[in-house]
C-alpha cells in the first residue's frame, strides 16, 4: 500500500518492511526540490562529500577518513578554491562592514544585510551538525524541502586560520529578506503553522512528521520563536531550524 504525504513515499512491503524511495546516492527524491532551492553550490557541495569509489576497492579506506568531519572540510575547501566560491579572513573582515544588527545572530550565524533582498549568513556547521554533509542535509535541504518560504542558498566556503592559530570553518549562505509585521508569531500560531506541514509537536521547539505507522520521518528542531517571523499579512515564516531525517 502506498502511504503519501507532503514530503515521503513510503512503502509497505510484502514482509511489513518500510523503504523509501531513494537516490543511488542516499538522497531521498523527495528532497530533491529542496536541495536545488540551495542554488547549483549546494548540489555540487552535496555531490562531492557523497562520491563513493565503488569502482575502485583500494580507495575506499581513504574514502572513509575523508568522510570525517576533517576530511570533509579539506574537501571543500579545495573545492571552493578550485570553483571561484572561496572566502578568507579578509573577505569576512569585508563582510563584516555590511550592515548587520548583532542582537539578531543565533548561536551558529552571524547575519549581514546583503542588498534589499537577502541577508547574508556565516554558519557554523558545528554547532548543530556532526559533518558538513549533514549540515548541507539539514540546514539546506531539508530547511528548504520544509520551509520554501525562505529557503537558503549555498554561496561558499570560508576557511582561514585565526589570530590563536585555529581553523575558522563556515559555510557562507543568503536567504530571502522577510519583513516582519507589527506582531511576533505566538507558540501557537506556530504550532498550527506547522500542523499545516503535516508536523505535531514533540519536545519544546521540537516537531515531528509522523508515517502511517507513528514512526518518526523528520523531525524539525529549534523551532523556538525567535527563529519564525509573522508577516503584516498574518503568514507564519521560518526563517532557521534544523529538520532531520528520523528513520533511516
Amino acid at each position: 500500500m502506498n502511504v503519501n504525504n507532503k514530503y515521503f513515499e513510503v512503502y509497505e512491503q510484502t514482509d511489513g518492511a518500510r523503504t523509501a524511495e531513494f537516490r543511488s546516492d542516499g538522497l531521498l527524491f523527495s528532497e530533491e526540490a529542496g536541495r536545488n532551492r540551495g542554488g547549483a553550490r549546494n548540489v555540487e557541495a552535496s555531490n562531492l562529500l557523497r562520491s563513493v569509489p565503488l569502482t575502485n576497492p583500494k580507495a575506499y579506506g581513504s574514502w572513509r577518513a575523508e568522510q570525517s568531519a576533517r576530511g570533509q572540510q579539506d574537501k571543500l575547501v579545495r573545492w571552493a578554491k578550485e570553483n571561484g566560491c572561496f572566502f578568507d579572513e579578509e573577505s569576512h573582515l569585508e563582510i563584516g562592514k555590511l550592515p548587520h544588527d548583532k542582537d539578531t545572530w543565533g548561536m551558529e550565524s552571524e547575519v549581514y544585510k546583503y542588498g534589499d533582498c537577502y541577508v547574508l549568513k556565516i554558519m557554523d556547521y558545528s554547532r548543530f551538525s556532526r559533518r558538513p554533509i549533514d549540515f548541507l542535509d539539514d540546514r539546506i535541504t531539508k530547511h528548504n524541502m520544509v520551509f520554501p518560504e525562505a529557503p537558503y542558498e549555498l554561496l561558499g566556503i570560508m576557511h582561514y586560520q585565526n589570530d590563536e592559530g585555529d581553523d575558522v570553518f563556515y559555510f557562507v549562505t543568503r536567504q530571502p529578506i522577510i519583513n516582519a509585521g507589527e506582531t511576533d508569531p505566538t507558540p501557537q500560531e506556530i504550532e498550527e503553522d506547522m500542523a499545516k506541514k503535516g508536523f505535531v509537536k514533540d519536545i519544546s521547539n521540537s516537531y515531528v512528521l509522523k508515517g502511517k505507522h507513528g514512526e518518526t520521518l523528520l523531525r524539525a528542531r529549534d523551532c523556538h520563536t525567535k527563529n519564525f517571523i509573522k508577516t503584516a499579512r498574518g503568514n507564519i515564516i521560518c526563517i532557521d531550524s534544523v529538520v532531520e531525517r528520523a528513520i533511516w
